[in-house]
């Protein structure tokens, strides 16, 4: 991989630019972790910075939690079972949960994917965070919001709401009859060659992988992925999220029509696991993941063929800033020569 390796051929000026950039942050204590810059299908750049872990340096090899960049995988999985026929995504949740509250009655999976379902956030309520190390399963984390009643009627508002997301992996593993780790790995990680790609459920480690702080040199609590699940409980590293970027720039991972679904932005411009926005004029398809120890950042420019990966192993890092500062640089309107 260019830039990644002492045997990697030198950097273009572009490459040196975004270096010189992340060093500076690394240097100055406000970044630690990969980046992965690439544009017209060539990487730019692919680096790690900083530590992940005592004496131990990041590279593009390290596996990183992704935090909610999970999302696009559990919304990838739903198409997919809907591009096998097994569901559709205006299908009642009912269908696949049982027991169903009486409240949940009137909403679709359509709903859940696009946080506009009324579903109150069990990752915003005080217990949260106390427990949060604690290794738990899906069922449990549903009973701490099964009982609510939904916050608004579904589809009239957006709220990002994590249980969305808990709902799905379940759906997953009802409608597939494979548990959300396993469905993922035979439909997309070992086919697409992921092998860096996985769910992190309560090793309390990831192989290979980095450390989460909160600033360098200040190790973060310890956050038990289980209690996140389908809504953020995936690690990968820069490389394997760069081949998931291409596979999802053809068929290779999903047909047409299911991507299409997946990138037709709803309310407040969020998709399937996507938010779709406009930035200076340029389309950009992202996602941000923010939990303890980590901040990390997806961003592809389908229609200029980029695509920017920032994952920090640092709760404080302002990953979508720094994806945004090396964006406008990319980007960047070429020198013209000084008439003489």
């Amino acid at each position: 991989m260019p830039g990644s390796g002492p045997d990697a051929p030198p950097l273009s000026p572009l490459g040196r630019e975004i270096d010189a950039y992340l060093t500076g942050l690394t240097s100055s204590g406000q970044f630690q972790g990969a980046v992965l810059v690439a544009q017209n299908g060539e990487v730019v750049i692919a680096r790690g910075y900083g530590n992940a872990d005592d004496n131990t340096p990041n590279t593009v090899q390290t596996r990183f939690r992704l935090a909610s960049i999970t999302k696009q995988f559990t919304a990838a999985a739903i198409l997919a079972l809907q591009q096998d026929g097994k569901l559709t995504v205006d299908d009642a949740i009912c269908a696949y949960l049982e027991p169903c509250p009486d409240a949940w009655k009137p909403l679709t999976i359509r709903h859940l994917l696009t946080h506009t379902s009324g579903l109150v956030d069990y990752t915003a309520f005080a217990s949260f965070e106390p427990t949060e190390m604690n290794p738990t399963t899906p069922q449990e984390l549903v009973e701490r919001f099964r009982g609510f009643p939904l916050s608004f009627a579904p589809g009239t508002l957006y709220h990002y709401c994590n249980s969305n997301y808990v709902l799905l992996g379940l759906i997953i593993e009802r409608v597939s009859g494979v548990e959300y780790a396993g469905y993922l790995e035979q439909r997309f990680f070992a086919p697409l060659g992921m092998d860096s790609t996985g769910y992190d459920t309560n090793r309390g480690v990831i192989i290979d992988g980095a450390q989460g702080y909160t600033v360098p040199g200040r190790k973060s609590g310890f956050l038990d992925a289980s209690t996140l699940y389908a809504s953020g409980g995936l690690y990968s590293t820069v490389g394997d999220l760069f081949r998931w970027d291409q596979a999802l720039s053809t068929e290779e991972a999903l047909a047409r029509p299911q991507l299409d679904q997946m990138f037709t932005p709803a309310l407040r411009g969020y998709g399937f696991g996507w938010k779709i926005d406009m930035i200076n004029g340029r389309r950009r398809i992202s996602h941000p993941g923010n939990m303890t120890g980590v901040a990390t950042f997806f961003a592809r420019y389908p229609d200029d063929r980029a695509t920017i990966i920032v994952l920090a192993n640092m709760e404080y890092a302002n990953a979508e800033g720094i994806a945004n500062y090396i964006a406008s640089r990319l980007f960047a309107p070429p020198l013209t020569p000084t008439p003489r």
